[in-house]
């Protein structure tokens, strides 16, 4: 007994020393929006609580950097400075088009405008940041963790000469980040990023619609990061290397979504899903429950039936919306006295608050503490946008949705939640012209069993998997650590194909030009043989005349002439 406890303490204490070294992390991460920087700042977080030196550089792109305050563990190094030029384009514009019915054209040409403008936002940051890169350099990271949107942080960690490159993926799988990778992307079952209100059944129009939508994501977004490259090489030389050949060589892509609240789809081992990553963390007091301070506690007991969530996410804000939307929004609210409503609305929404002065059965507010009030045993449904972080806080707390895409990927998170039977999709558009459709919507679903069942059944999924979003960051980089910082084995060769040479397109045009040539040469034999029988074979043609024309025997053609 006792040389087990001795073998068992040596075992315990040099188990540790496989693990024990911690990696210096790089976490970059522009302000592109609030949601953004919140899922950035927990990986920072959940990696610093393991023992790794994180340091997370939030570059102010579009949000003020320090205004957040996200992360609570990493070290934070905010670089100011409004790199991004916002002129003609802004939120307030997006929100009056999703409104409208936009051709796809004029979508493509606002990602594209995006695209050059996350490119000169990133120019503008490398020109005023050379003693920022010295003092960055001095760190001597090993690995640079940074998102998939825009590869700005992707050339920043080559410019530091960190060795590893960790993509971050901050929504479903997007049509760019399959190619580079070298994966499969169906788009007979996978819906869209581009803006795609379809879900993975598809009709033939539909199946060709998302084929149109993923080629235009891509060619939009990968055609962005071109250009890119070459501001790198405007500035460091024309060896600095292709953006897309540093992604493809990332030894893990981490996408920041749960794969029960995404469509099932094809991806490699190094891909690993994060998603919920800090959520349980958040909101919770020091006896570590979720709790709701005031006035929030009190709003939550109002409502005889209830209480319905009402948010529309922290990039589009209420006041820029359409002006019917939102008294149609607040003539259903009045129409439901039997539950209360938590509504939260934008800074100067003047119209929203005086409408609500007069409608009893509504609160509202510039801030909610969203992930609280989803988890409260008296909240009945959540009125969405469709923001994959508020999908994710739904799927966690149990909590059907009615989901109202802006842009993006929220209509294509909407049709997964519906898919699996926990959301109704509803089409915004509709109160633009009167509330009745939005009020039976939200009848429909928190009158029905079926979606709160589903939505209670996501829940204990998501919360149940045999590895949580924490330990799979973890262990991964962990296990990165014993590859030194390369995992090779996990690299397919599909990133170093072309697309003829992935799809096999070569192989296919070889078997068409056979079979044409087959088909050719078998026409040409009938032919011949036609030919032959026409001028060689007429005395099969009178044994067949014989045989069935003249009741027996076989004439001669002497006899065949008389008789004609």
């Amino acid at each position: 007994m006792k040389t087990y406890f001795i073998l068992t303490t040596l075992f315990l204490l040099s188990f540790p020393q496989i693990y024990v070294n911690a990696s210096k992390i790089l976490v970059f991460s522009p302000t592109i929006s609030r949601s953004h920087m919140i899922s950035n700042a927990r990986i920072a977080d959940t990696l610093a609580a393991d023992g790794h030196n994180v340091t997370l550089v939030e570059v102010e792109f579009i949000e003020l950097v320090g205004e957040l305050n996200a992360s609570k563990h990493a070290n934070t190094l905010l670089v100011p400075g409004r790199f991004m030029n916002l002129d003609g384009f802004n939120v307030s514009a997006l929100a009056k088009m999703s409104f409208l019915d936009v051709e796809l054209t004029t979508q493509f040409i606002f990602g594209s405008i995006l695209q050059t403008k996350f490119n000169e936002a990133c120019e503008r940051f490398l020109i005023a940041s050379e003693k920022l890169f010295d003092r960055l350099r001095a760190e001597n990271f090993e690995v640079i963790m940074t998102e998939q949107l825009n590869f700005c942080g992707t050339g920043v960690g080559h410019l530091l000469g960190i060795p590893t490159h960790i993509l971050i993926s901050s929504c479903p799988i997007q049509e760019h980040v399959a190619s580079i990778l070298g994966l499969s992307n169906p788009s007979s079952y996978i819906p869209s990023l581009f803006d795609s209100d379809l879900s993975d059944k598809m009709s033939i129009y539909q199946r060709m619609t998302n084929l149109i939508r993923q080629l235009v994501g891509y060619v939009y977004t990968i055609y962005g990061i071109d250009p890119l490259t070459q501001i790198f090489r405007k500035h460091y030389g024309s060896t600095f290397p292709d953006l897309r050949d540093i992604v493809a060589e990332s030894p893990f892509v981490f996408v920041n979504v749960d794969e029960l609240v995404d469509f099932p789809r094809p991806i490699f081992s190094n891909i690993v899903y994060i998603g919920g990553l800090g959520i349980s963390e958040e909101n919770k007091n020091k006896n570590g429950k979720n709790e709701l301070q005031e006035p929030f506690n009190k709003e939550m007991s109002k409502g005889k039936k209830g209480i319905i969530f009402f948010s529309m996410g922290t990039i589009m804000q209420t006041k820029d919306m359409d002006e019917n939307f939102r008294r149609n929004v607040l003539k259903a609210f009045s129409q439901l006295p039997d539950y209360h409503f938590i509504m939260k609305i934008s800074k100067d929404d003047t119209l929203t608050l005086n409408i609500t002065k007069s409608v009893k059965n509504v609160f509202v507010t510039e801030w909610a503490p969203q992930n609280a009030i989803l988890k409260h045993p008296r909240l009945k449904l959540f009125i969405t946008h469709g923001g994959y972080n508020s999908i994710m806080e739904s799927a966690r707390a149990g909590i059907p949705l009615i989901a109202m895409g802006f842009f993006a990927d929220q209509y294509r998170n909407a049709r997964v939640a519906e898919r699996n039977g926990w959301a109704l999709p509803f089409d915004k558009k509709l109160l633009l012209g009167g509330s009745d459709e939005f009020k039976e919507s939200i009848l429909k679903v928190i009158e029905s069993q079926s979606y709160m069942e589903s939505a209670k059944r996501t829940q204990r999924l998501v919360l149940n998997k045999p590895f949580s979003a924490e330990e799979r960051l973890l262990r991964s980089i962990r296990f990165l650590e014993l590859g030194s910082g390369k995992l090779p084995e996990l690299l397919p060769e599909s990133r170093n194909m072309g697309m003829i040479t992935l799809y096999n397109l070569d192989i296919a045009v070889l078997i068409f030009i056979s079979l044409t040539l087959i088909l050719a040469l078998f026409v040409i034999i009938f032919r011949i043989l036609l030919q032959f029988l026409a001028h060689k074979g007429s005395i099969i043609v009178n044994t067949i005349r014989a045989v069935f024309f003249s009741g027996g025997g076989i004439r001669s053609d002497n006899e065949y002439k008389k008789r004609d």
